[in-house]
C-alpha cells in the first residue's frame, strides 16, 4: 500500500512550510522587512505549486496501464480541479484573510499593512499545502511497487 510514503512526503512538505513561515516571523521582523519576506515566500510557494502541478501532469502522461482516453480525461479533470483550487485560494486569501489579519489598532496604515501581510501569509500557507498534496499524490516517475 502506497499510503505510508505519501503521508511521509506530505508531512515533510508541511514541516517545510512551517519552517518557511518561521523565517518570516512577525515577532522578529516588522514593517517593510516582514512584507518583503512574505512577498518572497509567496512567490517561492507559488512556484512550488506550479512545479508540483506540472509534475502531476507529467506523472499522468507516463502512468502505465492507462488508456489514452482515460489519460486525457484524468489530465483535464486535474486541470479543472486545479483551476477551482486557484479560485478558492484567491477568494480565501483576498477576501477572508484580510479580516483575520487586521490589527487591534486605531492606525489605518497599520491595519492595512496587517491585512496585506495576512493575504500573503494565507497564500503561502495554502500554496505550501497544495504543493505538498500534489507531490504526495503524484510522486516523481520511477518504479512503482
Amino acid at each position: 500500500m502506497r499510503r505510508g510514503p505519501c503521508l511521509a512526503a506530505l508531512a515533510a512538505a508541511l514541516a517545510s512550510a512551517g519552517q518557511a513561515r518561521a523565517a518570516c516571523d512577525p515577532a522578529a521582523l516588522a514593517g517593510p522587512s516582514l512584507t518583503q519576506c512574505l512577498t518572497a515566500e509567496e512567490k517561492a510557494s507559488s512556484a512550488k505549486v506550479q512545479a508540483a502541478y506540472q509534475a502531476a501532469v507529467a506523472s499522468i502522461a507516463t502512468r502505465p496501464g492507462v488508456f489514452d482516453a482515460q489519460r486525457a480525461r484524468w489530465r483535464n479533470s486535474l486541470a479543472e480541479s486545479h483551476d477551482i483550487w486557484l479560485r478558492l485560494r484567491n477568494a480565501e486569501c483576498q477576501n477572508v484573510a484580510p479580516f483575520e489579519g487586521q490589527a487591534a489598532s486605531t492606525s489605518v496604515v497599520r491595519n492595512r499593512m496587517a491585512a496585506f501581510e495576512a493575504k500573503l501569509a494565507c497564500a503561502v500557507r495554502m500554496n505550501e499545502t497544495r504543493a505538498a498534496d500534489l507531490s504526495a499524490r503524484y510522486p516523481p516517475a520511477g518504479p512503482r511497487p
